[in-house]
Order: C-alpha cells, then sequence, then structure tokens
C-alpha cells in the first residue's frame, strides 16, 4: 500500500495487531498508529518487505501455471461508508471449471513470499494464523466466499497452497473489533486524549524489543550517548562510521537466523525419529538417500557413560 497513509485505515497487516495475535501482534502498537502519535523508530521497510515485494509477481506466476488458476489485479479497496475498512488485494482469482470453488465465482488470492527459516518453520508447523487472518480479512472487505494463500520460496523453488472458504463468523468479528478501534481512536482524537489506549505488555516482551513505539510505550531504547555511557567505553566520543551498518546488521540478523535454524533441526530431527517408528534403516526411494539409526555410546566422564540414537544420511552413488 505504497504512498497510502496508514493512520488512516485499517489494512490485512493490521490484523495481528488488532487481535492482539502473538508473536508479533500487539493492540497498543496499532492503537499508536491510527491515533497518528509518532513512531521512535519508524518502519520504512527491510529486506523481508523488499523481498515480497519483488518477488510477488513470480510467485502469483507460478500459483497460476501450477493451479491453472486465471488470476488479475485488484490492488487497495477501502470501504465506500466505513473507509477505514480496507485492504489490498495481491490478486483476485477465479477457480479451474471443475474445481471446488468454481461456483463461488472470484476469490482472494494471498502471495507470501517468506525467507528459507520461516518457510520451513511453515512447512513443519502449518499455516500461521495470521496469514488467514489477513485472508478473511480480504474476503471480508471485497465480499468474496473464499481465496487462497500462496506461499512462495524461491530459493527451493518450492510453494505451498492452502485454500480456505471465508468464515463469516469470523469476519464478522473482525470488521467489529476495527470499527470498535475506529470509534476509540476517532473519540479519542477528537477530544485530544489517550483515554481508550489498550493495557501495555510486559516490557520482556519479545514484540517490544523492535516496537516502533518501543520507547514513548515502555521506555525501551536509548540515544548514541546513552548507550556510550550505559557500556562505558573508553573514550571521550562515539566514532561515527555508517558504513558499518548493513555489516552490523547483517550479524545481527545472521545470529537469529543460527538460533531460529537450531531450533528447526531439532524439529525436524524429532519428527524425523517419530517417523521411523523404531527402525533402524530405511531407504527412501530410488536415488534417493538411505537414513540410518545408531545407538552412540559416550565413555564416562564423571560418574556414568550414557548412549543416545543418532540419525545418518547417506546418498548413494551415481550410475
Amino acid at each position: 500500500m505504497a504512498g497510502e497513509d496508514r493512520s488512516t485505515f485499517i489494512g490485512g497487516s493490521d490484523i495481528a495487531d488488532l487481535i492482539g495475535q502473538p508473536p508479533w501482534g500487539c493492540k497498543r502498537k496499532i492503537y499508536y498508529e491510527k491515533r497518528g502519535i509518532p513512531a521512535d523508530f519508524p518502519f520504512t521497510g527491510n529486506r523481508h518487505t523488499r523481498r515480497g515485494q519483488k518477488l510477488e509477481a513470480i510467485a502469483v506466476a507460478e500459483y497460476t501455471e501450477v493451479t491453472s488458476r486465471k488470476t488479475q489485479k485488484m490492488g487497495f479497496r477501502a470501504n465506500a461508508t466505513k473507509p477505514w475498512r480496507a485492504v489490498h488485494v495481491d490478486r483476485v482469482i477465479w477457480d479451474v471449471a471443475n474445481g471446488p470453488f468454481a461456483a463461488h465465482g472470484r476469490g482472494v488470492l494471498e502471495v507470501k513470499c517468506p525467507g528459507r527459516e520461516q518457510f520451513y518453520r511453515i512447512r513443519m508447523a502449518g499455516l500461521p494464523l495470521t496469514y488467514e487472518m489477513q485472508l478473511q480479512w480480504g474476503m471480508a472487505n471485497v465480499g468474496l466466499k473464499w481465496g487462497s494463500i500462496n506461499i512462495f520460496h524461491a530459493d527451493s523453488w518450492t510453494m505451498i497452497v492452502e485454500d480456505k472458504e471465508r468464515d463469516d463468523e469470523f469476519c464478522d468479528l473482525l470488521l467489529a473489533e476495527a470499527d470498535e478501534l475506529w470509534e476509540k481512536v476517532s473519540k479519542d482524537k477528537a477530544d485530544d486524549s489517550l483515554a481508550s489506549i489498550p493495557e501495555k505488555l510486559n516490557p520482556h516482551d519479545p514484540r517490544c524489543k523492535t516496537c516502533p513505539w518501543r520507547t514513548v510505550c515502555q521506555k525501551i531504547g536509548a540515544t548514541p550517548e546513552e548507550l556510550h555511557e550505559q557500556e562505558k567505553v573508553e573514550g571521550d566520543a562515539i566514532e561515527r562510521d555508517e558504513t558499518l551498518a548493513e555489516s552490523v546488521q547483517e550479524y545481527h540478523d545472521l545470529g537469529e537466523i543460527a538460533s531460529e535454524a537450531k531450533k528447526l533441526y531439532e524439529e525436524a530431527r524429532n519428527q524425523l525419529f517419530a517417523k521411523l517408528n523404531g527402525r533402524k534403516c530405511v531407504d527412501t526411494g530410488t536415488g534417493k538417500p538411505l537414513v540410518y539409526v545408531r545407538t552412540v555410546k559416550m565413555p564416562a566422564r564423571t560418574q556414568n557413560a550414557f548412549q543416545y540414537d543418532r540419525i545418518y544420511i547417506r546418498f548413494p552413488k551415481e550410475e
């Protein structure tokens, strides 16, 4: 929704905040934005949002080819009588003639292009609730009865597609929540007050660490001078070198990726153990890897030796 003033409407990307849905949603955050309170750290996009914008057309083309469904751009839509209800529809779609939704006519397509870690987590744990909420919000605002979510991972050229029917009860709930929030925000604007502001999260909640309003809300964040004093860095001044910003951000992001990758690896290992169900060697198919489970014995270092099962994967030689 480039060029649109986000303080003037509630869109699909606001729904997690509207409901306060973890891991990122916060009702106080959406209040600050719609109330027009200036952010301490304005969000103007990052590599994740840029990736999604660049890959959307490619993801749609792949979706069209794989599903044989027709797609068409719709763009930004706001309700004529309640203009705060708005949505950016990635595409409208039509099912194939013999498809399960052909009789419903047009549907809504929601496109997501997550990074590797998020994509693998979705593949293992299933569709995030926030994705389905955005899809339902889209259907609620344009009056369509079905929708589809296309989760596209460019690196592996893999796509996850999930179709959903409109949940009228949930859509009505979302619209009611949006109307209630807008009524409160409008009244507080008129009264120049914060009377209806939602309660704060615990300041240690991870949602607060990256919130654009983390200083005005939780007093989180500090100026370079304050950080300099807190860290007790030797020297009279902080040296400024903006050329390091990208490298520092990459270092920080890779640290988070490494932590997330470890969790994903452990989850994948546990799932594989469960599927092996006690089998010690499994051939996964012609030209595919063989999986072995071997018991590893560890020597005693303090009191007792111990042993554990370890998975080994071996790829056959090419003929």
